[in-house]
């Protein structure tokens, strides 16, 4: 199966740097991420440049909820509140 989630410049890049998906919580409705399944294909809608990035792969099939995390590869100066991650 197919996904398509909308994201940002910045994390759009991220994601594909990383190898993990992220989205704000309170996306969580328009992108359930824990639906995704190993193998199954995603591609990255990022709606401040227009453009589409993938197919990627999911190799995993689990989903983890951040509370304000110390660390991380999305973390930086903003606040952060909640974030699912995809890995």
């Amino acid at each position: 199966m197919a996904y398509f989630i909308r994201t940002d410049t910045k994390n759009m890049l991220q994601s594909v740097q990383k190898g993990q998906i992220r989205i704000p919580r309170r996306l969580k409705h328009e992108a359930d991420l824990s639906r995704i399944k190993r193998g199954d294909s995603i591609f990255l809608y990022d709606y401040e440049g227009g453009c589409v990035h993938g197919p990627l792969f999911s190799c995993s099939s689990k989903v983890m909820e951040e509370k304000n995390p110390d660390s991380g590869p999305f973390n930086g100066q903003t606040g952060i509140a909640r974030y699912f991650i995809y890995d």
